[in-house]
């Protein structure tokens, strides 16, 4: 069951998510698409007849291009919410394509064996 406050922040969320999808004059089946659920899932928190889920929020948010607190009554910026005007990766293939640093690098100009040698004596 859900409290009164959960409820009372919820409504109104898949509302303002159609609203905000439309103004991208962005499909339901483009917006399932970036975020890897199914059209049924987006029809369904719209018209509230489920709540997503923080993770499911969280990518649907950055698949507008939106804070997620616009969901909860604020208004959208006019300007992109990611920083420098990028939009922040939402799915495993956008983050693989990312470049990954070394753990075991050391940083430049030194090595990262600290006065050891590599090599067995």
């Amino acid at each position: 069951m859900v409290s009164k406050n959960t409820a009372d922040a919820l409504e109104g969320v898949g509302a303002r998510m159609r609203a905000l999808r439309e103004e991208r004059a962005m499909s339901l089946r483009a917006l399932a698409r970036l975020i890897d659920v199914t059209p049924s899932l987006i029809s369904q928190i719209e018209t509230g007849k489920i709540n997503p889920s923080v993770s499911s929020l969280y990518a649907i948010a950055n698949a507008l291009d939106v804070p997620m607190d616009v969901f909860f009554g604020r208004k959208a910026p006019t300007t992109s919410s990611s920083p420098a005007g990028r939009r922040l990766p939402t799915s495993a293939d956008e983050l693989n394509n990312r470049p990954v640093l070394d753990p075991d690098a050391a940083p430049p100009g030194r090595s990262r064996f600290r006065g050891r040698s590599p090599l067995p004596r």
